[in-house]
């Protein structure tokens, strides 16, 4: 009996060795790489990060550093004509709707399950993130509208800067109570546009109406004859054209477009009306403030300076005091800022990488496979992940004999760069 036993338990012993072991199957992830025009042309810069919760200054030793104080109208059932897409390893289910022909959607959300995307396509396209989706909620009936608005209907002034460019008005109910502010959620929305004869598609974007009649440029880009734009509430929205022209800069300079971009949205203007300086070298006020700028920040609350080397008039106080209120700055220790210094390359990649991370929540694309700079030893402690994470995201690229070269200057051509980048990428 035990020799019957001990034979068994040795048959089992050689089936179970004898099984093959299945390795965990890994997929890398997919992400969109934003493009940037004439690459091999763009001044080597270096590389650039996203931000990193660890660092909360612009530099190390800040002991000394002040205390931050169409219209398209359809009623269709959420299973009508829908489809589900998984964009992302992560499996996240975009439903597809339609609007009518008279530029409506409704839907019963309770039927919908559960949806990480809601796009719904038309004269105009909208696309829910979900956050957005949360904070609308997920009982209920849903309507929404996309409805034209005649151009006579704006104020003079609005008029000039829309001229016959498509207007629409955005609204939605859930079970007829409006919802006008989605909180952290964001809407993407694709309105088409032709180009008219003699315009820079870098000067086309778009504007939010406010209830007074007052233009507002919000985050947008114009490609494949479709202006997207991101927004967290619903109003007018205008399709606008501002093209600021400076003597300074050349239509075939290799920043030309990037200047245009970011003039006409008033996020980095010139030194003069008609001088931008793009050869010039780029303080660390001056980035602050750009950032204060794409930010739309309110700055009316800054009235004060509690740096010792920024005076309360200096143009721009509120915008520093801004970017220490909201972690993005430290200072350079001693209660000092330097605002009128140029900034280094690493800072730069810093103050980028934490505005994209800690204003917009946005996260930089890991496009390329890290390069080890032959200086990176060089790169101080605090600025290695931004490094990092800028060059990854392709927004820059190095130096020649791979250098990063850190505490060499930025000119204003190459931040302008930067920054149309970044805002590309986010506007998705």
């Amino acid at each position: 009996m035990k020799i019957k036993l001990i034979a068994l338990l040795m048959t089992v012993f050689l089936l179970v060795g004898s099984m093959p072991v299945l390795a965990e199957e890994t997929v890398p992830p997919q992400v969109d790489v934003p493009t940037i025009k004439n690459t091999t042309n763009l001044p080597n810069l270096s590389d650039f990060v996203v931000p990193s919760t660890d660092d909360d200054d612009d530099e190390p030793g800040n002991s000394g550093n002040p205390t931050a104080p169409a219209t398209t109208e359809a009623t269709t059932e959420a299973t009508t004509g829908s489809t589900t897409e998984a964009s992302s390893p992560d499996a996240i289910n975009e439903t597809i709707e339609k609007f009518d022909a008279s530029g409506s959607f409704k839907t019963a959300l309770d039927k919908m399950g559960t949806v990480d995307v809601l796009t719904i396509k038309g004269d105009v396209n909208l696309s829910f993130n979900k956050a957005a989706l949360e904070k609308i909620g997920v009982v209920g009936t849903l309507e929404l509208t996309a409805k034209p608005v005649a151009v006579d209907s704006l104020s003079a002034a609005a008029q000039a800067k829309v001229g016959d460019r498509p207007v629409f008005e955005f609204s939605l109910k859930l079970s007829g109570k409006a919802i006008n502010s989605f909180g952290n959620g964001k809407v993407t929305v694709e309105i088409p546009y032709v180009l008219k004869a003699g315009e820079n598609p870098n000067a086309i974007l778009i504007y939010y109406i406010d209830e007074k009649g007052h233009l507002k440029t919000v985050k947008s880009k114009y490609e494949n004859g479709l202006v997207t734009f991101i927004t967290n509430h619903f109003s007018k929205y205008a399709v606008g054209y501002n093209n600021v022209q400076f003597k300074d800069v050349d239509d075939t300079s290799w920043y030309a477009d990037e200047v245009t971009y970011l003039s006409g949205r008033e996020i980095m203007n010139g030194k003069e009306a008609d001088t931008f300086a793009p050869k010039n070298m780029i303080t660390r006020g001056e980035v602050i403030a750009i950032l204060a700028n794409l930010a739309d920040a309110d700055l009316s609350t800054y009235k004060a300076s509690t740096f010792t080397d920024v005076k309360n008039t200096d143009w721009f106080m509120p915008s520093i005091q801004w970017g220490l209120a909201n972690g993005i700055i430290g200072g350079k220790g001693n209660q000092t800022f330097k605002p009128n210094d140029a900034i280094t390359r690493q800072d730069l990649s810093v103050l980028i990488y934490k505005y994209a991370g800690q204003i917009e929540a946005f996260t930089l694309p890991k496009n390329n496979t890290e390069i080890a700079f032959k200086d990176k030893d060089k790169v101080q402690k605090y600025a290695e992940a931004s490094v990092i994470a800028m060059q990854r995201a392709g927004f820059i690229n190095g130096k020649p004999q791979n250098m990063f070269d850190p505490t060499g200057q930025a000119t204003r051509a190459e931040v302008a760069v930067i920054i149309t980048a970044l805002i590309k990428a986010m506007v998705q």
